[in-house]
């Protein structure tokens, strides 16, 4: 199935709930007034469009909520040749192409028919409404000066999931422009990337997604290459009846010739190849988490000496004022008195206070006011508390 079978099996009026869901999951501010008669006009110029052959195919790694084409790569233009991939099919610069595209969707990709055609049109427009100002807008966006890439690389992410602003309406139904760099309630937080970490990222790269896919292959390749390593030996072993007149015995394992000893050298490079390359997907993964925290992480004051704005200078709070700075001003008279009542303070607080002799004496008055009798002890005991009493 290409995108013009879906293209030719589908008209606006079917797809066109399927679309909308997707601005509003994607884009819900720019979906309250979305012009879905401009957007007709635009399926209907892409249904004429004539497909040509094209050496590449489209493949769907998973649904479009949520997606952002240049981060999450989710539907892909891939080489036939090797079955590399390429880039987003929105950065494909030849509409005629992509139309005469086979589409390839993952086996775990739920979506329907109508889902998958307003996903393409979603995929294909998402830089403008028609292949000239797609490629216009792309040339815009992406700044392609390369003195301009090469005297500064940064990171570049929006605060919201969608990303960038994905179109605009500007002076006409039909002309949809895709909006970068948004300042306000989109801000773009720009943090430059640290050197060491430039190596593992370029505009056309791997997801997250395909690059542990990748790994896991190399695993295998690993296990495989080790099992057949594991099993190395020089000694052919039979086995027969003693005294057996004639070789009639079973082999029970053969030791390697040199025609198989030949293959042990590519199984250990296989293995050395296939380590490195999953040693340099760790090392990918944690320079993205490790930039991707920085940006988290970054402060206003950072973003602002990233983009080299001025700081207002923070105002100075008065100092807190102790009792020891009052304490210090005192003449020598006036400490000394204070010394002096602080003594005395101190001295009465531990006669009064819970634990000492006043304060016990003054339990034990309290306690035989409440019980003046007591059903306890013998008579004596008795008297004594009534003549303490009246006392």
């Amino acid at each position: 199935m290409t995108f013009k079978d879906l293209l030719e099996q589908f008209s606006f009026d079917e797809i066109a709930p399927a679309f909308k869901t997707l601005w509003q999951r994607n884009a819900p501010e720019q979906a309250a007034r979305l012009d879905m008669e401009g957007w007709r006009k635009i399926y209907h110029s892409i249904q004429e469009i004539k497909p040509v052959h094209s050496p590449y195919y489209i493949r769907l790694g998973y649904r479009w909520e949520g997606c952002v084409p240049m981060i999450d790569m989710n539907c892909a233009v891939y080489a036939k040749e090797d079955n590399g991939l390429c880039y987003p099919l929105s950065n494909h610069s030849h509409w005629a192409e992509s139309i005469g595209m086979e589409i390839v969707v993952e086996e775990d990709v739920k979506i329907t028919a109508e889902e998958l055609a307003a996903g393409l049109l979603w995929e294909i427009t998402y830089y403008g409404g028609t292949e000239a100002m797609s490629n216009e807008n792309q040339e815009r966006i992406f700044n392609r000066n390369k003195n301009a890439n090469e005297k500064t690389r940064r990171i570049c992410c929006h605060t919201n999931r969608v990303g960038m602003d994905r179109c605009a309406l500007l002076h006409h139904p039909l002309v949809w422009r895709h909006v970068g760099r948004t300042v306000g309630k989109n801000l773009l937080n720009i943090i430059r990337m640290e050197t060491a970490n430039e190596i593992f990222f370029s505009e056309h790269g791997l997801t997250s997604t395909s690059a542990s896919h990748l790994a896991d292959i190399a695993q295998e390749v690993i296990a495989g290459c080790e099992a057949k390593l594991k099993n190395l030996t020089f000694v052919t072993t039979k086995v027969d009846i003693v005294g057996s007149a004639s070789e009639s015995g079973k082999t029970v394992n053969i030791g390697y010739d040199e025609k198989m000893l030949e293959q042990v050298r590519p199984l250990l490079e296989d293995i050395s190849s296939m380590n490195a390359f999953c040693a340099w997907m760790r090392e990918a993964v944690k320079a993205k988490d490790k930039e991707l925290k920085r940006v988290a992480n970054q402060t206003f004051e950072e973003w602002c000496a990233d983009k080299e704005i001025e700081i207002p200078s923070k105002p100075r709070y008065p100092e807190e004022t102790k009792g020891t700075d009052i304490i210090s001003q005192l003449n020598i008279k006036e400490r000394n008195r204070y010394f002096q009542l602080e003594a005395v303070a101190a001295t009465i607080g531990k006669y009064i206070h819970p634990g000492g002799a006043f304060s016990a004496a003054r339990e034990e008055l309290q306690n035989i006011m409440v019980k003046p009798y007591s059903t306890d002890g013998n008579s004596f005991q008795l008297q004594h508390c009534e003549r303490y009493r009246k006392a």
